[in-house]
């Protein structure tokens, strides 16, 4: 009994490593993306980033969706503000360039959500700071 508490701990331990390791290399990526997206839009060279691959598939935008309100709204983020972002052609033109240069790094549809999610989340902190 005791070994296989032992091996439970060891488990809830390990899972929580590797997400905690994921998280962080989603980070790392997410900040690669956006350095090298304003690099680009400093030199005129945005319309060379690739949108996502999934752009076109109804149901998988719709995922897309889901995913990141569900994580703007367990941050605290108004839906008035996640649909002020979309409705903006030029927020949802970064937004969408985003996910496809995360894409284009390898970043899975998961982590190109999150990564949406969290400049979202970003900008959302940065507009209630200065109100």
């Amino acid at each position: 009994m005791l070994y296989i508490i032992l091996l439970l701990v060891v488990a809830v331990v390990g899972w929580s490593y590797i997400d905690k390791a994921k998280a962080r290399v989603r980070r790392v990526n997410q900040a690669k993306a956006l350095k090298k997206l304003s690099v680009m839009e400093k030199e005129g060279t945005l319309y060379q980033v690739p949108y996502p691959s999934w752009m076109t598939n109804r149901s998988q935008l719709e995922k897309f969706a889901a995913i990141v309100q569900g994580a703007t709204d367990r941050a605290g983020v108004p839906n008035s503000f996640f649909i002020e972002m979309f409705s903006n052609i030029n927020d949802r033109t970064r937004l969408m360039l985003l996910a496809g240069m995360m894409e284009k790094n390898n970043s899975s549809f998961n982590e190109q959500s999150r990564s949406v999610a969290d400049t979202i989340i970003g900008c959302w902190s940065r507009r209630s700071m200065h109100s």
